[in-house]
This record gives structure tokens, C-alpha cells and sequence, in this order.
């Protein structure tokens, strides 16, 4: 995956979205290459956010190979799907070309996010 931005409709908020500074802050099991985040099969990676309550925020990325990506509650890993905030909240990764994604998520009343990717 590459060039990951989060958008509250008018600003980034993530950081280090497009691994140009190697792989801080994200966490789980990746390696970064050529400026993306290379996840193997059954492994994830992570980064978590405090966004702010009652917000609404879209969630682009590029990516190829099969997997899912999304929004979950902060929690322990593994992230799964009782976790996410809301079915909008999650997208399916299938292609074996670089593909443009995107996702909308609304933060409630708990503020604390997952923004993950898990490959399949």
C-alpha cells in the first residue's frame, strides 16, 4: 500500500502516510519498499489515531493484492471484525495492479482509531 491519507474534509491527519520516512509510526508485521508498505499474507499493519469525537473523515490509499482495510475501535491486535467502527468503515483489497481506494469513516463518541490494513 502507498500514499495513505486521511482527510477530515479539509487536512491531512496522518502521519507519515506515504512511508517516505520508513515505517514510523505504522505498527505490525511490514517491511517498507520503494516508498510502500510491503504486507505479507496474514499479516497486518496499523497506525492509531486520536481524531477528535463527532468527526467524519475519508480514508484514501493505494494498494494491490487481496486483503481488507479499514477503521476499528482501538484495540489490541489482532483487529477484527467486531472491532470495526461501521461496514462503510471497511473496503476489500483485490487487484494485482496498483488501485486507488477509499473509505468513510465517522468517529461517534470515541475518538480512539485503528486505521488498518490486513493482508489476505
Amino acid at each position: 500500500m502507498d500514499d495513505v491519507s486521511l482527510t477530515e474534509y479539509t487536512s491531512n491527519a496522518f502521519t507519515n502516510g506515504n512511508f517516505a520516512s520508513g515505517a514510523a509510526p505504522w505498527r505490525g508485521e511490514f517491511s517498507v519498499a520503494n516508498g510502500a508498505a510491503v504486507v505479507s499474507k496474514g499479516n497486518s499493519v496499523y497506525q492509531n489515531a486520536n481524531l477528535g469525537t463527532q468527526s467524519y473523515y475519508t480514508v484514501s490509499f493505494k494498494a494491490k493484492g487481496k486483503g481488507v482495510a479499514g477503521a476499528a475501535q482501538m484495540t489490541a491486535k489482532p483487529i477484527v471484525s467486531s472491532d470495526y467502527i461501521t461496514s462503510e468503515s471497511v473496503v476489500n483489497l483485490n487487484s494485482t495492479d496498483w488501485k486507488t481506494y477509499s473509505f468513510k469513516l465517522f468517529t461517534g463518541i470515541n475518538p480512539d482509531v485503528s486505521i488498518f490494513f490486513n493482508s489476505t
